[in-house]
């Protein structure tokens, strides 16, 4: 049972890559998603702004995947031109579209909100959460890129290892979430654990000093340059 669910895991991560690094309509929403998330950083938006612009920018995404699907099945089935599969790819397209208004409306009024009326700071606690969730996504971003672009398209291995890298992010980060100097030692340590788990091998440990260094770096940029 665990090992399935593990397979579903994985399956779906490889498709998800898959999609956005294959597909230039995927892989540039991404890159524009990237470009607001670091903008409302800067901005400082509410707890709640976050929340629905999170929501929101969701929305394209689902959307852009199952046309994508959708698309694949259908040149599966059919080959050659028929007017139905058309008008059928057309409203999946359309679907897609009125997605990208949604988004492209949410995003300018949470901007134009707080342009023309600035949010008062964030408080601690909101603020370091909203920029624990945004590195996270920023980091899984950065190693499906890696690991896709690595071979021109085709996932492959040997290039940072994602546990470690994940570990170590977590560890730091935490360090500036909770200010706890025996949480931090204990996560710390987990993450140094992982770190020996994963380079047994010498072409491991390359992997892993790449996604150490890829994790803590990536924490101090969130936590204490942006």
């Amino acid at each position: 049972m665990r090992k399935r669910l593990r397979d579903s895991f994985k399956n779906a991560y490889r498709g998800l890559l898959q999609a956005i690094f294959k597909q230039s309509h995927m892989f540039y929403l991404m890159i524009i998603i990237i470009f607001v998330i670091l903008l409302f950083l800067f901005l400082r938006i509410s707890y709640i702004e976050w929340v629905i612009l999170f929501l929101a920018l969701s929305l394209p995404i689902i959307a852009e995947l199952m046309n994508t699907a959708f698309e694949v099945i259908v040149d599966h089935l059919s080959p050659h031109y028929n007017p139905s599969v058309r008008l059928a790819k057309d409203i999946a397209a359309g679907a897609v579209l009125a997605s990208l208004i949604t988004m492209s409306g949410v995003v300018g009024l949470i901007f134009l909100h707080r342009v023309f009326r600035p949010a008062a700071p964030l408080a601690p606690s909101e603020n370091k959460l909203v920029r624990l969730a945004g590195g996270l996504i920023i980091l899984f971003i950065i190693l499906g890129a890696l690991k896709v672009w690595g071979n021109r398209g085709r996932a492959v291995k040997g290039i940072v290892e994602e546990r470690t890298a994940l570990a170590f992010y977590l560890a730091l980060s935490t360090f500036f979430f909770i200010k706890s100097l025996p949480f931090f030692l204990g996560m710390l340590f987990l993450a140094f654990m992982v770190f020996l788990y994963q380079s047994r091998t010498p072409h491991n440990l390359k992997e892993t000093l790449l996604a150490t260094l890829l994790g803590v770096f990536l924490s101090l940029f969130i936590f204490v340059v942006l």
